[in-house]
């Protein structure tokens, strides 16, 4: 078997995932046969599309704007800007922020003409896809959008990046600036179809436009919609772009009817009226796609209606043929499909996969259709928990390495953006395919640092980049064969045996990095033991991170004195997940501390950090204890339970450089202090409605905004007993991190309390550890 350096840690409450890994893992010999992706070799490309938008652009756009311009002296400079900027578009379109290489000349452009829509709706693209980062590109919007007359597409555009931004924002309610966002974005859609927008040569890409708008728009009600449908039927466009885009507004209004409710949840008015909308929809796309079957975007959304029907898969699947027949890459149709595969509509697992080797084997590495084998691997980990059992399964690995090659053959010839994003994409899918040559391969192509879309996807399946280099770097040999012999253990071996072959590692002459990887595993496969031990254990941070899950788009980092920073992204959530499980009754303790410019505004309840627990490895359903900064010197905590909402009262407190926490969970009780004070004592956990009390522990930031960083240091954890909730003394808060001693490592002479616990908690690391070979590839 090929070795694997992978250590898959699974809490012992999360039995489900572990149980569906296992099954998934059991079924692999009963792989479905898909029919072939049809592919044509005149069949119209994403690549069409975008010529034909920037043809677009230049007449509806651009033409009218020099109108404007003329007898001005940055004429020349904005027309050229701005062919650049359709230009790079159209060829880098497989990528989300093409503009981003152009926003130092928006930047200076905006000096000399700082009032004109077009060149500020493409700058604030340009700004915000720079850094992800709001505050320049903000104001261009809220510019744009207040100026009188303009074309309703221009509008459209800035809203549809105000609706991007808002996600980005550290502001009270993300959701409500979204829907606030969708109403003016849909009032300026309404209007671009009867304005100066769009004109007869240009209906395909008015339809492409507003399909794209429906699927993101967030209204707070269906009014909006409906009044925009009444709207498409008075518009002088072609009958098929009618159908389409009413046939497209009628699926958001059923699925806004229906709700995301599970089904035994919802009322016969819920169901009544998503059906009612569904059968609508499919009268209105049905004609589309018959009128106009050159294209895609009305049989793609008849998936949506056909999964919401429940109808038979081939049905689905033949929806989508039309689609992919009229453009071969349009990625909803395929992203359609896969979604109508999983389990809860009516496919499975296996499928799934099945269908992704499908798009594997068109071997059309000049599009994204391939790279839907990894999409695939990666939503079936969604499902189960588990990466390894769906990107090593026997049937798809060696596509998975042909994959990674060819698309790696491909970013040679790819523009600059997309290289990047190729290669990436490519060391991620081989490095959880357990191809580590070949994704070290395509990290010396790739670069110091990953492209962002790779690291979203890594996040969606809870890893980072500092976690997939170092294990590939163990794997590989790079940090010295002592480090991959130990991180590639012999079938049968136990933890103990892993722990004492990592402890048996010569430090000698190790690099910084290995030796930051070796004192992490270490800690990893010795920390469960520790703690069941009793007594106070001290959690270190190492620099790769790597017994850490992450979740969404956060950046944590541990400095060189140990400490744990997380760095402001704006970003709603960004949660950092011990994935050692360390038991049911715990407690944890240490430091917190803020580095927030005063210059920064402040919300009602914003920018905080704070421990978790009870939480799955999936981040869902656990327990925070947040300390939320108001300013340089205030701030209030509070605990509650993220599944049901119910909170601990808010309690105010005086900030310090360095705030001292202690969180304690026992016998379904919980006390938290931060700062010596008692936040909560001994408050019962069913008042939180806490689903289980059991499960990984971790930190959460809430909405640090960019050039801010909260930090963490000090960090231990016990396991108590419901006699342990009184209130403990906080650590000595120091202006710089005590050295701390390692894990105690040794066995007990005797059994510890509670040992049977510890010997389930170990079959369960086996497990973990070892599920990949299950799956692995045959000798």
């Amino acid at each position: 078997m090929k070795p694997n350096s992978r250590f898959r840690v699974i809490a012992l409450y999360g039995t489900l995932l572990f149980t569906n890994s296992v099954i998934f893992a059991q079924q692999r010999d009963a792989f479905p046969k898909v029919e072939s992706i049809p592919v044509q070799a005149d069949s119209r490309l994403e690549k069409d599309f975008r010529a034909e938008e920037r043809v677009w652009a230049q007449r509806m756009l651009l033409k009218p704007a020099r109108e404007t311009w003329k007898g001005r002296e940055w004429e020349p400079e904005a027309t050229a800007l701005m062919e650049a900027a359709f230009e790079q578009i159209e060829k880098e379109h497989q990528v989300t922020h093409p503009l981003a290489p152009l926003a130092g000349r928006f930047r200076e452009l905006l000096k000399k003409a700082p009032d004109d829509p077009l060149l500020a709706v493409f700058a604030a693209r340009a700004l915000f896809g720079e850094k992800e980062e709001p505050s320049e590109c903000v104001p261009l919007i809220e510019k744009i959008v207040a100026l009188p007359k303009i074309p309703g597409a221009i509008e459209a555009m800035a809203h549809h990046l105000r609706w991007q931004v808002a996600a980005t924002e550290v502001i009270d309610d993300m959701d409500d600036a979204q829907r606030r966002v969708s109403g003016r974005w849909l009032a300026a859609m309404t209007r671009s179809l009867s304005d100066a927008s769009y004109d007869r040569d240009s209906w395909d890409v008015l339809v492409r436009h507003h399909v794209v708008a429906l699927g993101l728009l967030e209204p707070s009600s269906t009014g909006p919609l409906e009044s925009y449908s009444r709207m498409v039927e008075a518009a002088k466009i072609d009958d098929w772009a009618k159908l389409t885009l009413r046939g497209t507004t009628e699926v958001e209004l059923a699925w806004m009817k229906r709700s995301s409710l599970w089904g035994n949840e919802l009322s016969e008015a819920q169901v009544q009226g998503f059906a009612e909308h569904l059968k609508t929809a499919r009268d209105y796309l049905g004609r589309a796609s018959r009128l106009r079957p050159g294209r895609p975007e009305a049989a793609s959304q008849m998936i949506r209606v056909s999964m919401g029907e429940n109808v038979d898969l081939q049905e689905l699947r033949a929806w989508f043929n039309r689609s992919v027949t009229a453009q071969f890459d349009y990625i909803p149709a395929y992203t359609g499909l896969l979604w109508a595969y999983r389990p809860r509509w009516g496919g499975d697992l296996q499928l799934m996969l099945a269908f992704g080797k499908a798009c594997a084997e068109t071997k059309r590495y000049d599009t994204k259709v391939p790279f839907m084998l990894m999409t695939s691997a990666a939503d079936v980990t969604e499902e189960i928990g588990q990466p390894d059992p769906a990107f090593r399964h026997p049937q798809i690995q060696d596509a998975m390495e042909e994959m990674c090659r060819s698309y790696l053959r491909a970013a040679s010839s790819a523009p600059p953006l997309t290289r990047h994003h190729l290669q990436s994409h490519a060391a991620m899918t081989a490095w959880l395919a357990d191809e580590d040559k070949l994704a070290q391969e395509a990290l010396d192509q790739a670069g110091p640092a990953l492209h962002p879309m790779t690291h979203a996807m890594l996040n969606k399946m809870l890893m980072h980049e500092r976690m997939m280099r170092a294990e590939i770097a163990a794997d590989t040999g790079a940090y010295g064969e002592g480090i991959r012999t130990a991180a590639n253990p012999k079938p049968k071996s136990t933890l103990e045996d892993i722990h004492a072959a990592f402890l048996k590692v010569d430090e000698k002459g190790l690099t910084p990095d290995a030796l930051a990887y070796l004192h992490e595993l270490r800690q990893m496969t010795g920390l469960t033991k520790a703690v069941e031990a009793g007594g106070w254990v001290d959690l270190r941070f190492h620099k790769h991170l790597t017994s850490f899950y992450q979740s969404e788009r956060g950046d944590w980092q541990v400095d060189d004195e140990g400490v744990l920073v997380s760095h402001g992204t704006g970003h709603p959530r960004n949660r950092l997940i011990l994935r050692v499980p360390v038991g049911k009754d715990i407690e944890v303790k240490g430091e917190i501390a803020f580095d927030v410019p005063e210059s920064m505004p402040a919300t009602s309840m914003g920018r905080g950090i704070g421990p978790m627990l009870c939480w799955t490895p999936g981040c869902d359903g656990g327990l925070l204890a947040m300390i939320y900064q108001h300013n340089a010197t205030s701030a209030c905590s509070r605990a509650y339970c993220t599944s049901s909402g119910v909170a601990t009262s808010d309690v105010t407190f005086s900030l310090k450089e360095w705030n001292t926490f202690s969180i304690r969970k026992a016998d379904g009780k919980l006390s938290y202090e931060v700062n010596g004070s008692p936040m909560v004592t001994s408050y019962d956990l069913e008042r939180l409605q806490l689903e289980v009390e059991e499960g990984l522990i971790g930190f959460s930031a809430y909405r640090m905004p960019f050039g801010s960083t909260a930090r963490i240091r000090n960090v231990s954890l016990r396991k108590i007993a419901a006699s342990d909730l009184a209130p403990a003394p906080p650590p000595s808060s120091k202006s710089q991190p005590e050295a701390r001693p390692s894990v105690a490592v040794s066995a007990p002479s005797t059994l510890p309390a509670g040992w049977w616990k510890w010997a389930i908690l170990g079959v369960m690391l086996i497990i973990g550890i070892y599920l990949p070979r299950l799956i692995s590839k045959e000798e």
